[in-house]
């Protein structure tokens, strides 16, 4: 009798589960299928771009700014609802951190395929103005006007394949503030200076000549005061800003729901609605929120079952609340816990306390594995709530 090809062992062994909550961390682009509950949000942002050719999002710490982007914008601007003159995008993205002008010809290098020339084309963006235009019209990208019979038509499609749109995003806006290495005195230094200017030059020129150049920024609101710094982007940000908003009630439904649904997962409509109810106003509440679906995700041996309010209370969420055919289970989990691992759990159980008890848990492993290696030569960490 020969076996089922179902019972066949697979040629790249068992499949790992897939988890659909990021955590703490960004989406990034291979995970917008998870990403949900901002589709108005992305709709109005893409709006925005295709007039200005320039968005600055802004938003609280922890609304999601930089995953909007990366989830949620660039996969709609590649699968074409973004019109532009070519189908293709090159998208060259960077943070501003300590070196601006650095890491911005970095990634333009890159997306214009000069990999070998980083330092030619930093030499270039230094001389600021339309450098940035020039660079983009010189590439493969950006085909020669076709003039009928200077080319031979195989040459023409060539060019017309590798022909791109280019994107550029700066992501986290405010690190051009928040590093000291960006300025001289109390002032923005040149390099600074530098890469503002491009991008408010390339702006304007690809607003003048319909070019198909866009630029996407990222920062924190808190920030907007300090851009009057630089000249002209003020401006420019009140022409083109998109501030995130918070989300509305069925938008966090669907930021609980849908991962889980579009993951093969299960999530119990209980857990749903006790998840909304914990939720507080505040400006991390989104943040949190993920990191415990994430938590939950585990608990509930990593989306094998189906997530309920048990593995809520296994991860710090709530306790005497559990219903009674839950308890025994929970009472039975309780009972291979440390004493400190009760006291992070179940001290105080809430949605935030799921975050805090896991950064408590993280560190007690920490202090215990330092003292176990170098106790007999250093003084012990000792551990506090």
């Amino acid at each position: 009798m020969t076996a089922s090809c179902d019972s066949e062992p697979s040629l790249f062994g068992p499949e790992e589960p897939i988890c659909p909550y990021t955590g703490l961390r960004t989406f990034t682009e291979e995970e917008a299928l998870y990403f949900r509950g901002r589709e108005a949000h992305v709709e109005k942002c893409r709006t925005l771009l295709a007039e200005q050719h320039f968005v600055m999002i802004t938003g609280a710490s922890g609304d999601g700014k930089s995953s909007l982007v990366f989830a949620g914008l660039l996969p709609e601007i590649r699968a074409g609802f973004l019109r532009s003159r070519y189908s293709s995008w090159a998208v060259a993205t960077f943070r501003p951190e300590r070196s601006p002008l650095r890491n911005m010809a970095r990634a333009v290098a890159s997306a214009l395929r000069l990999e070998n020339s980083e330092a030619a084309v930093e030499t270039e963006l230094e001389q600021g103005f339309s450098a940035l235009v020039q660079l983009y019209q010189a590439s493969i990208l950006c085909p020669p006007a076709e003039v009928a019979g200077a080319l031979p038509a195989t040459a023409q499609r060539e060019q017309q394949l590798q022909a791109a749109n280019l994107l550029l995003v700066v992501d986290q806006f405010e690190e051009f503030f928040t590093n000291p290495e960006n300025y001289a005195g109390d002032e923005p230094n040149t390099a600074a200076q530098t890469v503002v200017n491009l991008l408010l030059e390339t702006t304007q020129l690809a607003q003048a000549a319909n070019l198909p150049i866009y630029i996407i920024c990222t920062m924190r609101s808190d920030f907007v005061g300090q851009c009057a710094e630089f000249r002209g982007l003020v401006e420019q940000i009140g022409a083109s800003q998109y501030f995130v908003p918070r989300l509305l009630r069925h938008e966090f439904i669907e930021v609980i729901k849908e991962p889980a649904l579009l993951s093969g997962n299960r999530i119990s409509e209980r857990l749903v609605q006790r998840l909304l109810y914990d939720m507080h106003n505040g400006q991390d509440q989104l943040p949190v929120l993920q990191h415990a679906l994430r938590r939950i995700w585990l608990a509930a041996n990593e989306g094998r079952e189906e997530m309920d309010l048990l593995h809520y209370a296994m991860v710090g969420g709530l306790s005497d609340e559990l219903p009674a055919a839950d308890q025994a289970r929970f009472a039975q989990w309780q009972e291979t816990l440390s004493a400190p691992q009760r006291q992070f759990l179940l001290a105080d159980p809430s949605l935030r306390n799921v975050l805090d008890a896991h950064a408590n848990q993280l560190y007690y492993e920490a202090s215990t594995r330092y003292n176990q290696a170098f106790a007999p030569r250093y003084r012990p960490l000792r551990w506090s709530r």
